[in-house]
């Protein structure tokens, strides 16, 4: 029972690379606020550049926000999954890659790291952004852009070009602290991945979390040990995270009024999403929306 639950909770989708040139071509990926793609894990490194659009990547159990511009990179182990948002359509391309293989012979890289283990885990952000990081972001595009164009040499230059992406990545690094319930951990965020989607697909309708505990397979006083085992948070606070991180996209990239925003948050009433929102970030919807607006002047 136990082994058809992991098998029917997440999606292998493993990826052939050719092994003189282990890189894919650049997929052109539309995506909307139901992913066509159930939560998945791919058996290679994956390297994504969102050319338009905002939403949010769940990987394993962080909720991170994107916006055109952003990259992506996702290693081997982490299972992930994005929605857009407001509406809209976001464009992506992604690409995946075994860097060993790709690097091994090319460059002389001994005592550099090539390993993507390490570009995972609770404090690595998977979604690379523009603003803080834009030499990380370019470089994702610039082999996007080379794969595609394929002008002569360009293997060579795709080669160059991911070695000084590998290394600016590894400086984001936080070592991780050893830990016995990691392998715990990662089971458990399989067993609930169902419950996961439903709230990245639905998180502005009422969520019920007996139709949570369901989709797991699980009692609703089991499913709520190994949601919290997994997120280190319960079910509810999740969605709720999951909502105040909607609402600042939808604050920051549209004009709609704040109580709109709150209905297709899930909230029924203005004063609750106020109340949730200040809570969370210690300022109101209508301040943090003016801030954000502030940040984005050319002069910043």
């Amino acid at each position: 029972m136990q082994n058809r639950l992991h098998k029917s909770s997440i999606e292998y989708h493993p990826i052939e690379l050719d092994p003189v040139f282990p890189i894919s071509s650049p997929s052109h990926i539309v995506r909307g606020d139901i992913s066509p793609d159930a939560p998945h894990v791919h058996d290679c490194f994956e390297i994504g550049y969102c050319f338009e659009g905002v939403g949010l990547f769940t990987v394993e159990d962080k909720i991170l926000s994107y916006d055109s511009g952003d990259a992506v990179v996702i290693n081997h182990t982490e299972v992930h999954q994005a929605v857009s948002l407001m509406g809209n359509l976001s464009t992506w391309s992604f690409i995946n890659v075994d860097p060993i293989a790709l690097l091994t012979g090319f460059i002389q890289a001994e005592g550099y790291p090539l390993e993507t283990a390490s570009l995972g885990g609770p404090k690595f952000s998977n979604v690379i952004k523009a603003a803080q990081y834009p030499d990380i972001c370019s470089t994702v595009h610039e082999i996007i852009t080379e794969m595609r164009a394929q002008k002569p040499n360009y293997q060579a230059v795709v080669r160059s070009l991911f070695f000084t992406l590998l290394l600016r990545l590894h400086r984001l690094v936080v070592p991780a602290l050893p830990s016995k319930f990691g392998e715990l951990k990662r089971e458990n965020i399989v067993r609930i991945n169902p419950a996961m989607r439903h709230i990245a697909e639905h998180f502005s309708e009422d969520v019920e979390l007996e139709h949570l505990a369901n989709l797991c397979n699980l009692s609703l006083s089991h499913f709520r040990k190994v949601f919290r085992e997994a997120t280190g948070i319960a079910p509810f606070k999740y969605l709720i995270k999951f909502r105040m991180n909607a609402a600042q996209i939808m604050l920051e990239h549209s004009k709609r009024n704040i109580i709109d925003i709150a209905y297709s948050c899930g909230y029924s009433t203005l004063s609750c999403f106020n109340r949730t929102f200040k809570s969370t970030f210690g300022m109101s919807p209508s301040a943090w929306r003016k801030s954000a607006k502030q940040d984005n002047l050319p002069h910043k």
